[in-house]
């Protein structure tokens, strides 16, 4: 009978002096459940995401991933750590998307990611770009560079303090935008001026994750102003020339910021195609602390200075060499860890590895738990935890799932056995005194919003098989390799004997897993 030896993943990882890899992995695509969002692995971390609706009337906002929304959408690329890129195709607005990120290696607080869009379907026109920034409330208000009445020219900056970093994010205004219908002109007392960029500022209890709402909400206050204005010089048009005066009509946010806003919100109405860029990074940058650096072959994201203040701006050709670097590395890589695969199984592979590189989230959050072992026993709040893991579907389960995420670390091993590391250890750290894992993670207010209410709650009496122990044979193979420990601890073996209270069947389980 196999002996299963289990090792602290938690202390192999410190010895192995992870720290390194864990400031590479401090910012990313860590909020799996929107088209494209950022995040730090920090629990007051500030979010940045992206949002888009057809510029002209009203049409739903595309943000989290929804099933209902009929997008097509994936990584082509995604290392990780520092570099990916995704297309998302939405067939109904005629539009697809292209968001392309990357982070300075020898700076993991500095990093920038490009949105561009084309048109792909005859229905493709105008769109409405919104990119927004979010912190705690309280982490306090976020700063605009200017907040005019009537909308901000040129590129504007989102400044603010989170767990005791300033940071500053600045979108860079492109040169074209949509210019307003000559058939409003006259009709509407005050046309919002569409080459500048709009923005709306709220004060909420989240720190934005939920934002569609809110912006949905004023766009809409905004176009049924201008419709009630409109009618009146309509009366006696046809339907069709009705029709052309409202279908021009682009609802814009209300340029105004509430008291103590913690979330603010740009928009751009720009033409198809379009290129905009988004650099992060703290406010001030000295040009002496650049001279060291990583030198690994790969060029830090060019920078260059502006008369604001000495800030890290990574933009247009500089930008477009650096992800054509990253890329370069990604493509090589590859091919070298994935050497045996033929050329079709390379493209299903790729496809899966990037997939599930750019699906890896960070939560944080209470489990919502009921004891079963105790009799009249009511559902409790577990201690907050922390998680960093992948998640089986962006828009039907974007949440750890203890039995999914198994298959999904011997992939991720595969490709980088520190990252798994890494994410196994949080698994672990979310064990209770008798070896029970909640096989739900269901942490934060933003993944809580995707559960019904009735499958929140996380039973003490339900198991999943501990599929765990796959990656952390390839973990332990590695340590016995490279001689990284000296005894062998039985540690977690309580999370074996857990499941076999748990769940009869896993008794056999246990004895007949292949390692």
């Amino acid at each position: 009978m196999l002996r299963l030896r289990l090792v602290l993943v938690a202390a192999w990882c410190a010895a192995c002096a992870v720290a390194t890899k864990n400031e590479t992995l401090q910012w990313g695509t860590y909020r799996p459940g929107v088209y494209f969002g950022l995040r730090s692995r920090a629990r007051d971390s500030p979010v940045v995401g992206l949002m888009w609706a057809q510029a002209h009337a009203l049409s739903k906002i595309r943000h989290r991933c929804e099933e209902s929304d009929n997008l097509q959408y994936g990584w082509q690329a995604h290392d990780g750590a520092l570099y990916g890129t995704q297309q998302l195709t939405d067939p109904e607005y005629g539009v697809t998307l292209e968001t392309t990120f990357a982070k300075d290696e020898g700076s993991p607080d500095w990093w920038a990611f490009r949105v561009r869009a084309r048109k792909t379907g005859a229905s493709g026109r105008a769109l409405s770009l919104f990119l927004y920034a979010g912190v705690p409330p309280s982490a306090g208000p976020l700063q605009l560079s200017s907040s005019p009445k009537k909308g901000i020219t040129g590129d504007v900056s989102i400044t603010g303090t989170s767990g005791n970093r300033d940071f500053e994010l600045v979108v860079h205004a492109p040169e074209n935008f949509v210019k307003q219908s000559p058939r409003l002109k006259g009709k509407l007392k005050n046309l919002p001026a569409l080459d500048k960029t709009h923005f709306a500022g709220f004060h909420m209890a989240s720190d934005g994750w939920d934002i569609q709402q809110s912006v949905e909400s004023q766009l809409q206050q905004n176009f049924f102003k201008a419709y009630n204005e409109l009618m009146p010089s309509l009366t006696g048009a046809t339907h069709e020339e009705a029709s052309s005066v409202l279908g021009s009509v682009v609802p814009t946010l209300q340029d105004t910021l509430q008291p103590q806003s913690n979330v603010l919100v740009l928009q751009l109405v720009l033409p198809l195609p379009f290129e905009v860029d988004v650099t992060f990074g703290p406010p001030t940058f000295d040009d002496e602390e650049d001279e060291g650096g990583l030198d690994d072959g790969m060029p830090l994201l060019e920078r260059k200075s502006d008369e604001g203040g000495a800030r890290a701006q990574w933009l247009g050709e500089a930008l477009t060499r650096s992800f054509a670097t990253r890329q370069r590395a990604f493509d090589e890589r590859f091919r070298a860890v994935y050497a045996s695969l033929s050329a079709a199984d390379a493209a299903l592979g790729k496809a899966a590895l990037c997939n599930l590189l750019g699906g890896i989230g960070y939560f944080y959050g209470r489990s919502l738990v009921h004891d079963d072992s105790v009799p009249n026993n009511s559902t409790f709040f577990a201690p907050p935890k922390a998680l960093f893991t992948a998640v089986p579907s962006r828009s039907f389960f974007p949440r750890g799932f203890l039995w999914d995420e198994g298959f999904h670390q011997l992939v991720i091993a595969s490709w980088d056995l520190d990252l798994s590391v890494e994410m196994l250890r949080h698994w672990f750290d979310l064990m209770t005194d008798d070896g029970w894992i909640p096989r739900e993670q269901i942490l934060g207010d933003e993944a809580v919003s995707r559960v019904p209410a009735e499958f929140r709650v996380q039973h003490t009496s339900f198991a999943n098989p501990p599929t765990l122990l796959f990656p952390l044979h390839l973990v332990m193979d590695e340590v016995s390799r490279n001689g990284m420990f000296t005894q062998n601890k039985s540690l977690h073996s309580q999370h074996i004997l857990s499941l076999t209270r748990r769940e009869p069947a896993v008794r056999q389980i246990t004895f007949t897993f292949s390692l």
